[in-house]
């Protein structure tokens, strides 16, 4: 059996913590992938699985392999980066990566211009969610990506490309929505609240903002991203917290009234990131100088 293969079927293994379901996305038989892992175990001379386990679960040496894989994989799209970049000038690929409210803002007019001037440039937009999008861009997966945490890896750089005004947004629908009163904050409590997820930058200040103001809400539902939050908000789910770009972006403006917070938790900056760690190709940085000039130019 080849390095590729091997590899492919032990990362299949890990991310599955399944043999029948690796087997199933690799297209062979479960006693073939079986009889496949116990070569690559003994061309090894250790175990890679605790295959009695449920889900299967990796021994010591298998996390060491494992982490040693993935590695290799980075390095290996590194370098096929930089022998594109040498080689072939013209034959450029880029990869951003944003959540969604973003790649339809920021991300979408930097492409714009981007795309004019590299026709031939091979461009992918990913869309995610921040701590996603930290885990693709350490694995290679996209070059750079939109953020507004200010917490993240030390491996990424990141650049500010604007600031942006965080609103409270109450449903039309409620009487609320077009009577709250700013300085009486009180006027939410017991209301529902779209709240995204605990790891998002946006829920620490939704928070800490309820907190600060001893406001106690009913959350209706969690999602990952702010787009959904809008929508849902839209049709009287729940209050929630959102850009206007976002507003503007899902088109719930006439049904939302968006309410401009004084606290410094809803003033933010929005960044550029990249991994800083790793070779950065001649296409993202011509992106980036483009997304950076384009807000702050």
């Amino acid at each position: 059996m080849n390095n590729d293969l091997m590899e492919k079927y032990v990362l299949q293994v890990a991310e599955t913590q399944s043999l029948t379901r690796a087997a199933q996305k690799l297209g062979i038989s479960q006693p073939a992938l079986t009889q496949a892992l116990n070569g690559i175990e003994k061309r090894l001379g250790y175990s890679l699985f605790n295959r009695r386990s449920n889900p299967v679960t990796l021994t010591r040496e298998g996390e060491v392999y494992l982490d040693y894989l993935r590695s290799r994989t980075v390095l290996q799209k590194e370098y096929e980066k930089r022998i594109s970049d040498v080689r072939a000038a013209r034959n450029l690929s880029l990869v951003v990566g944003a959540p969604e409210v973003y790649a339809g803002t920021v991300v979408t007019d930097a492409l714009a211009r981007f795309s004019a001037e590299h026709p031939e440039c091979d461009v992918k937009i990913r869309i995610g969610t921040l701590p996603a999008l930290e885990r693709m861009a350490a694995r290679q997966e996209v070059d750079c990506f939109i953020s507004t945490s200010g917490d993240i890896s030390s491996d990424f750089e990141r650049v500010e490309i604007q600031k942006e005004q965080i609103c409270l947004c109450i449903p039309t629908s409620w009487e609320l929505g077009s009577t709250f009163c700013i300085d009486q904050p009180e006027q939410l409590n017991g209301r529902s609240c779209i709240l995204l997820e605990p790891t998002q930058p946006l829920y620490r200040a939704a928070v800490a903002f309820f907190r600060e103001h001893d406001i106690h809400v009913k959350k209706s539902i969690t999602v990952d991203q702010v787009a959904l939050s809008v929508k849902l908000a839209a049709k009287g789910v729940g209050m929630t917290f959102a850009s206007r770009e976002a507003l503007q972006y899902c088109g719930e403006s006439d049904r939302l009234c968006p309410y401009e917070l004084s606290s410094d938790l809803f003033r933010r900056p929005v960044y550029a990131c990249y991994d800083r760690t790793r070779y950065v190709s001649e296409a993202c940085r011509r992106f980036m100088d483009i997304l950076i000039h384009a807000h702050t130019g």
